[in-house]
This record gives C-alpha cells, sequence and structure tokens, in this order.
C-alpha cells in the first residue's frame, strides 16, 4: 500500500489527470448510487445541514490533495496546471477568510 500512494505521489501528472477525467463514465453505478444517497440525505431537513458540511469538506480535500500532486510533479508555465493553481490558491485564500476573519 505504501508503493502506490508513494508511486501516485511521484508519478501523477496533469496528463494522467485528464486521462482519468476523460474515461470518467456519469452512468456507472459507483457514480449513481452515492449520488441518490446523498441526494436523499439532503432531501431530509434533519441531515441536510450535516450532509452539505460533509460533502463540502470533502469534496475540498479531495481537490487539493489531488491538485496539489499533479502541481509536484507537472510544469507549473503549462495552462492546465497553471489553473489548478489558481484554483488552489484562491481556495486557500477562501478557507483562510472563512476561518479567521469571519469568526
Amino acid at each position: 500500500m505504501k508503493d502506490l500512494i508513494s508511486n501516485f505521489i511521484n508519478t501523477f501528472d496533469f496528463d494522467e489527470l485528464i486521462e482519468i477525467i476523460s474515461g470518467i463514465d456519469p452512468v456507472n453505478p459507483r457514480f449513481i448510487v452515492p449520488a441518490i444517497i446523498l441526494i436523499g440525505l439532503m432531501c431530509h431537513p434533519k441531515t441536510f445541514n450535516v450532509t452539505l458540511v460533509v460533502l463540502q469538506y470533502v469534496l475540498t480535500l479531495v481537490y487539493l490533495v489531488i491538485a496539489l500532486v499533479v502541481l509536484k510533479n507537472s510544469d507549473l508555465s503549462e495552462p492546465g496546471p497553471f489553473l489548478i493553481f489558481c484554483g488552489v490558491f484562491l481556495i486557500g485564500i477562501g478557507i483562510f477568510i472563512k476561518n479567521y476573519l469571519l469568526k
């Protein structure tokens, strides 16, 4: 498992990210079943806020981890990795504003 994680961190770049995104099949049950569960949780008034917060943090964390690994292994002068860097920078500013300036 450590070898798989270290291999991912050391070799995953922007081209591989584009290949994975272009190969996603949205009709696959691995995507439909969690989407239906999330929609069901968000429809119930008692679980709406918790589901929304968990979904927000999980998606942000996944984006940041993948973006930082891609930025580590890609050339920042290319447009794709540069836009990912801008997104990470803006998310960092947003998290800083939310956690420190709005409290």
